[in-house]
């Protein structure tokens, strides 16, 4: 399921059944891909980066993992939030 960092799909609707997000999420996994979206460093630096939040970089200058996400390369890389900064993992 796809859907911005900055959101948080509902799980349930108001009246108790399962939101067609959810179901969408529990189908995706049940093909073993989840899709996710990945960021431009610009989009990415707006974000806060919460501890264990996990984001992928569309345009990272760092490859090496354990270091602070930069933008304005061409590599794609997930990173993890650490309460303060992106890190490559």
């Amino acid at each position: 399921m796809t859907a911005p960092l900055n959101t948080k799909a509902r799980i349930v609707n108001a009246d108790g059944s399962a939101s067609r997000e959810f179901i969408a999420y529990l189908q995706a996994i049940g093909t073993g891909v989840v899709k996710r979206t990945s960021y431009t460093y610009a989009v990415i630096a707006t974000m806060t980066p919460t501890l264990n939040d996990t984001v992928i970089c569309s345009d990272s200058s760092v490859v090496t993992v354990g270091n602070t996400l930069a933008g304005g390369g061409a590599n794609i890389v997930q990173a993890i939030g650490n309460g303060s900064a992106w890190k490559v993992i």
